[in-house]
């Protein structure tokens, strides 16, 4: 988990992971995830927009987790 999507980039770079979820509103999902498409990679809105005390479908994050399993 990370506070923004100005991490992305160094978690990849950093730690290599072979897929990615992202949980954000959707203008940071939508550039993030172009960043990351060399990789199985999903994502899920936030239920409110904006980033402070916001909500996200559990059940949802979940499903797309098993999506990401490889």
């Amino acid at each position: 988990m990370i506070p923004g999507g100005s991490f992305v980039k160094k978690i990849f770079k950093e730690y290599g992971p072979r897929a990615c979820l992202g949980v954000a509103c959707y203008n940071e999902l939508a550039e993030d995830m172009q960043e990351v498409s060399f990789v199985p990679v999903q994502g899920v809105l936030l239920l409110r927009d904006g980033c402070f005390n916001t909500e996200a479908n559990v059940e949802e994050i979940i499903r797309k987790m098993e999506m990401c399993n490889v």
